[in-house]
């Protein structure tokens, strides 16, 4: 059955996406959701919300058969986050950042932990916090916590699968962790020991009264070491109070203050156990409360006027940017917040163009650091800059949506990747602000539709400005490189590390992925060519495959 909002990103993904201009203040989050083996996720939930606030569904949507969405009405600024999550799958948070460019989110097959939290004399602890933290780098972005019951039982659904550190911590009565590797649905037992504990009043100076309702402090036991194994984070909302008063065991923590756009003196204090009890207070720095005004202007090669071009300034101490496009006479007037004297940052927020060198501050490309002198208007030569734009089609004509593209060029019989970019849901791609290049260039596709490696007549950016349309490009047939990890005994070996090391066409890469429950593994859009598998398993191994276009080949490491 097709529920209204997933019948709702359907339409939105079939009608072709218009350009989202970079000065709006909302823009439109596009993507996919996949699973650790490329398979599209139907019906997956996924929710754009400020960092912070990660309940906040209001702006949820499902993925459509394909596993793509569309999120329309994102605020432009830099501290929202979007989070997918989906049935038998742990949830994922990546930051947006305010790109326009489309994303892809990876989900890991979940199962559900379940356990017991004791304290040193046997007795149940309700109210414990238990988290689980995978370990490997595809998925530390994926922890999970809950709380006990009064029972001191808890049930922990959307727990990877993969080698976590899970603990519970409770105030009274401390930290307890192990190493455990979730390989299924599994039981665990917990007991904590006996803390003696410590009062910490933590106190907020130089906040109005909405700062006070978006501030938190965070407490972290830490296990200091050369790396320390785990931290147990702790955060707290003031919820418009000033002060706040909770009680941990007596042991080093570490505490810290958190207010979007806001700095603190200190940022972080230490306390050591014994100590307490313990009170800090932090002090805002905020961002200076001056107005400010910088003058721009942009012109070409011969002194000419350039209009029309979109450009922003960054500040330091968290200020928004402040954005907007050159007038007849490539004139921009900034109102800043920038105290003179302090350093800026100019980007062109125009594909169209790119700054040429003109001092020692400068950066040739899209962005320019200055000193703000609101006396001294900043004159910029602009250059034309290059792109190169097609639209990608899957072996079967439909199109290659959300499919990573990348514009190479050769360098010493190998080939680099000069610029990045991805398909929107009609499979069209542009790369954007290239600077011209006289070598041999070709463009690289490698995604789950297929995969292309080849260069065009028409690819040459000799001379500035050039605009390449390559028009369609018809990807071949994925290749395929899958297998199963077993152990010793026969069982599937789930949650594994497996990296493949591609060595097509003297292009080498590195895809990563962890097996599921059944211990499978499977790599889709790789290069045909030759290649060899790594399994973190012991030493490790290596095995080595050959694999054509539009071949699936099963290999079993050793």
């Amino acid at each position: 059955m097709i529920t209204p909002i997933a019948l709702a990103v359907a339409l939105a993904l079939a009608a072709p996406l218009a350009p989202q201009s970079p000065d709006a203040p909302h823009y439109t989050v596009t993507g996919e959701v996949v699973d650790m083996r490329g398979q599209p996720l139907a019906d997956a939930r996924v929710w754009a919300a400020p960092s912070g606030h990660h309940a906040d569904r209001s702006r949820e949507v499902q993925s459509d058969a394909n596993g793509h969405f569309r999120i329309a009405g994102v605020p432009r600024t830099y501290d929202w986050r979007v989070h997918a999550e989906a049935d038998g799958h742990c949830r994922v948070s990546q930051w947006t950042g305010g790109s326009t460019e489309p994303t892809r989110i990876t989900l890991q097959q979940a199962v559900v932990l379940q356990g017991l939290v004791r304290d040193v004399d046997g007795a149940p602890v309700a109210g414990a916090q238990v988290f689980a933290q995978p370990t490997h780098r595809l998925l530390t972005a994926t922890p999970t916590l809950t709380t006990t019951d009064e029972n001191g039982w808890f049930v922990m659904p959307g727990v990877a699968i993969d080698r976590h550190n899970v603990g519970a911590w409770h105030p009274e009565h401390g930290l307890a962790h192990t190493q455990l590797t979730v390989n299924g649905p599994d039981e665990v037992s917990l007991r904590l020991p006996r803390a003696p504990a410590t009062r910490v009043q933590v106190r907020f100076v130089g906040l109005d009264d909405e700062e006070l309702q978006h501030a938190f402090f965070g407490v972290s036991t830490v296990h200091f070491a050369a790396t320390p194994e785990h931290s147990t984070p702790f955060r707290q909302p003031l919820a418009g109070r000033a002060e706040s008063t909770v009680t941990f065991a007596d042991e080093r923590l570490g505490v810290h203050a958190e207010c979007l756009g806001v700095r603190f003196a200190p940022n972080r204090v230490t306390l050591e156990a014994g100590a307490g009890p313990h009170a800090v207070t932090f002090t805002a720095r905020k961002p200076p409360a001056v107005d400010t005004r910088q003058h721009v202007r942009f012109v070409d090669a011969r002194g000419e006027p350039v209009t029309e071009v979109r450009a922003a300034i960054y500040g330091a101490d968290g200020q928004a940017p402040v954005a907007a496009s050159s007038d007849a006479r490539g004139h921009i007037a900034f109102d800043l917040h920038i105290a003179a004297g302090a350093h800026g940052w100019l980007y062109l927020r125009d594909g169209r163009w790119l700054i040429r060198s003109t001092g020692p501050l400068a950066s040739p490309g899209d962005n320019h650091r200055f000193v703000v002198d609101p006396d001294a208007p900043l004159e910029l030569e602009l250059m034309p800059a290059c792109s190169v734009a097609g639209r990608l089609l899957r072996p079967d004509g439909q199109p290659a949506a959300f499919a990573r593209v990348e514009l190479q060029r050769e360098v010493g019989g190998h080939w680099q990747r000069l610029a990045k970019a991805t398909s929107t849901a009609n499979g069209d791609f542009a790369c954007n602000q290239l600077r011209p290049h006289l070598g041999r260039l070709r463009i690289a596709v490698r995604c789950h539709h297929g995969t292309l490696a080849e260069e065009h007549e028409r690819l040459t950016l000799a001379d500035e400005g050039a605009r390449v349309q390559l028009g369609e490009l018809r990807l071949a047939p994925p290749a395929i490189v899958t297998g199963v990890l077993r152990r010793a005994d026969g069982s599937p070996d789930a949650g594994r590390f497996v990296s493949l090391h591609g060595k097509g066409d003297a292009d080498d890469y590195q895809e990563d992925t962890l097996t599921d429950a059944q211990g499978r593994f499977r790599f889709v859009g790789v290069a045909p060519g030759a290649g060899e598998l790594y399994v973190r398993r012991g030493g490790g191994t290596r095995t080595p495959y050959q694999v054509a276009a539009g071949e699936a080949v099963e290999v079993t490491p050793k």
